[in-house]
């Protein structure tokens, strides 16, 4: 059956290390208010444009960084331009792990993996799956951040494309091959199992497209061309009453569903008031490029 979770997590903004730069991030993850080339739909229904975009999402690696000079209400105070460099070890030090881009919007998919598919009962206790790890194809994963006095603040819609591939740290060069870029391999997987801990598999998975959609739906980023947001934009707050929970600060909210059509009508609704507040649906971003030191 198919699933509408709640995804909360971290709303602070990434500011930079020094003027114009800021690293891989090793510390709790935050959100970049990003600019990037890449694919919208003004409102559902219209033709896809190609253009330089901006919106919030999570990139963790290194990125060129402005200061917004006027920010708005709600709005960020930098911009980054997305880029990595592969790192020689994704532990430079004890007890450090380089982030992990979870999830990760460029490319031609988006793709989710590893935060919150697994959990302890008890500190130091086993690992055990989780919902959002055994989600069904025509599933809605709505990743956001929770902001008092407002509610939830949505950044992405992730709608499941198919059952996903598990993966481990001793397996997942060859599970995942020929599934997942090279950029999104050393980004994502091999930065998350940086702590080299054994662990049960993770799934991978993918979102829909607008090409390939899922009972009508697809993933999508609220965006907007840089054009018409230099200086960026609020986060869209998404109201739904026994789905959105206003008031949760942390973990994941699952609401169960027997019919695709129900999901369907989330969706929508969710795209209604992404739109209303003045955004686009991005659906597609070029992946950032890996650089030399």
């Amino acid at each position: 059956m198919p699933d509408v979770y709640q995804f909360i997590h971290p709303g602070p903004e990434h500011g930079e290390d020094r003027p114009g730069f800021k690293g891989w991030n090793r510390g709790d993850h935050r959100r970049k208010f990003l600019r990037s080339r890449g694919r919208y739909v003004p409102r559902l229904g219209a033709p896809a444009i190609d253009e330089e975009l901006v919106f919030w999402g999570e990139w963790e690696p290194e990125s060129e960084v402005e200061t917004i000079v006027r920010p708005l209400p709600g709005g960020p105070q930098w911009l980054h331009r997305p880029y990595y460099v592969r790192p020689a070890r994704y532990s430079p030090a004890p007890g450090v792990v380089l982030q992990n881009t979870d999830p990760f919007v460029f490319g031609d998919r988006f793709q989710y993996t590893f935060c919150r598919q697994l959990r302890r009962h008890r500190k130091e206790g086993p690992y055990f799956p989780t919902g959002l790890r055994n989600t069904t194809p025509g599933s809605l994963i709505l990743f956001g951040s929770a902001k008092k006095g407002l509610g939830f603040l949505l950044d992405t819609a992730f709608v499941v494309a198919d059952e996903g591939v598990l993966h481990s740290l001793g397996d997942w060069k060859e599970r995942l091959a020929g599934r997942i870029t090279e950029t999104y391999a050393e980004v994502t997987i091999a930065a998350g199992y940086g702590w080299e801990a054994v662990q049960p598999p993770f799934r991978h998975q993918v979102g829909a497209t607008p090409a390939s959609p899922i009972d009508g739906m697809f993933s999508f980023v609220p965006a907007l061309p840089y054009a018409e947001a230099p200086d960026g934009f609020a986060r869209p707050v998404i109201r739904l009453e026994g789905i959105v929970n206003p008031g949760l600060l942390m973990g994941a909210k699952r609401t169960s569903f027997s019919r695709a059509d129900e999901v369907r009508d989330i969706w929508e609704r969710i795209v209604e008031q992404v739109t209303a507040a003045g955004l686009g649906l991005g659906t597609h971003f070029d992946l950032p490029q890996r650089r030399e030191v």
